[in-house]
């Protein structure tokens, strides 16, 4: 039986080609990232600076992760489900010195 809605497929058809959809949105964020990054699907309400903060615990990491997804840092919480691309450890910059205000 085939849905009108559906565009004459079967309900196992669309959901087939949702999946196909899914997949080739998934490939072209993998070719999008830098070999030097990892992509991370972010939770429901989740915001850049606090995957970065979390991830790597350091200010110079949510700048690099801000760099890399340019189009997302203008979202105040992302969507469940949302690729994030990370920088590998080796790529953030090094940790710059602590200053000590007390003896």
């Amino acid at each position: 039986a085939t849905d009108a809605a559906s565009g004459g497929r079967t309900p196992a058809g669309v959901l087939s080609a949702g999946f196909a959809a899914a997949a080739r949105f998934q490939a072209a964020a993998q070719a999008a990232a830098p070999a030097t990054s990892i992509l991370y699907r972010a939770g429901e309400g989740e915001t850049l600076d606090e995957i970065a903060w979390r991830r790597f615990g350091s200010p110079a990491a949510v700048a690099a992760v801000l760099a890399l997804n340019p189009a997302l840092a203008s979202r105040p919480r992302l969507l469940a489900g949302t690729l994030v691309s990370l920088p590998s450890s080796a790529a953030l910059p090094p940790p710059t010195e602590a200053v000590a205000l007390w003896d």
